[in-house]
């Protein structure tokens, strides 16, 4: 066995979190004949290899409330776990204080809010977009290191 192949699955799994975000980020994305930029909230993503099958994709923080956009466009602290789509869905449907609380706070469960802030945030400021990816790989690098020794 070789020293390069001591990494985990997580790892594996990580690099391609990773991969995903940084392809996420690119801006504008030219598939074939299909056009996705900053200005369109919708457009038609072909999907698989054999067939092709289309998907309506909209926007990242199409759901966010505009007095969260507001604040995190401010600069205001948000928390991450409040501005998923199923965390704003709860607090619409009336979903009470303490059974929010319980919900589980999971890496992924992060990453799908720390999306829905950068996509808002880099709105404002594109030029932070290789920080924000660099901010990202580290957290899911420390949580790859350090998970399971809390």
């Amino acid at each position: 066995m070789d020293s390069n192949s001591d990494g985990s699955d997580s790892e594996a799994e990580g690099g391609k979190i990773i991969a995903l975000i940084k392809k996420y980020f690119k801006g504008k994305v030219q598939e074939k004949g299909v056009e996705k930029t900053k200005e369109s909230t919708q457009s038609m993503v072909p999907i698989g290899t054999a067939d092709t099958y289309a998907c309506a994709i909209t926007a990242t923080a199409d759901h966010l409330p505009r007095k969260v956009r507001k604040d995190i466009e401010a600069g205001k602290f948000v928390d991450i776990y409040d501005i998923t789509r199923e965390a704003v869905q709860a607090n619409e449907d009336g979903v009470k204080q303490e059974e929010k609380g319980k919900r589980s706070k999971t890496i992924f469960e992060w990453l799908k809010g720390f999306l829905v802030f950068a996509s808002v945030y880099l709105e404002r400021k594109p030029e932070q977009c290789l920080n924000i990816i660099k901010y990202i790989d580290t957290i899911i690098d420390t949580y790859l290191f350090y998970k399971g020794s809390s």
